[in-house]
């Protein structure tokens, strides 16, 4: 099926459609190198913080290398936990469960499958 989240006119008229195509495509590709990405600046970010500040008290070491991660991975997960209750307000959802996998479907899983209506807005049933 093709990916229908540009039309071709918008194709001719931006440029920057690659970077369009990458950060908003529903192909599960995309969705594996957003993960991959996300990975990447926790570990690199870990790498590079113990580096910079451990060179004298052990350098790189799986100890040192995590403690620096914890940064970004807790960044990123407020990140997400925030957005959730923002779509639980926005669509006032009873449970704060169904925001978050709403939100983790939509970002990393895939399309969502069951859909009924809430508030007369359509919402995925997960």
């Amino acid at each position: 099926m093709p990916d229908q989240t540009t039309s071709s006119p918008n194709k001719r008229d931006n440029p920057a459609h690659w970077l369009e195509y990458l950060l908003f495509s529903e192909k599960i590709m995309i969705r594996w190198i957003r993960i991959a990405c996300l990975l990447l600046v926790i570990i690199g970010w870990g790498i590079v913080g113990s580096l910079m500040f451990e060179t004298d008290r052990g350098g790189l070491t799986y100890f040192n290398v995590a403690r620096y991660a914890l940064v970004p991975l807790a960044a990123i997960l407020g990140a997400l936990f925030l957005g959730a209750r923002y779509l639980q307000d926005i669509y006032e959802l009873p449970r704060f469960v169904s925001a978050l996998r709403y939100l983790l479907g939509s970002m990393f899983d895939g399309p969502p499958y069951n859909i009924f209506l809430l508030s007369g807005r359509l919402l995925p049933s997960l």
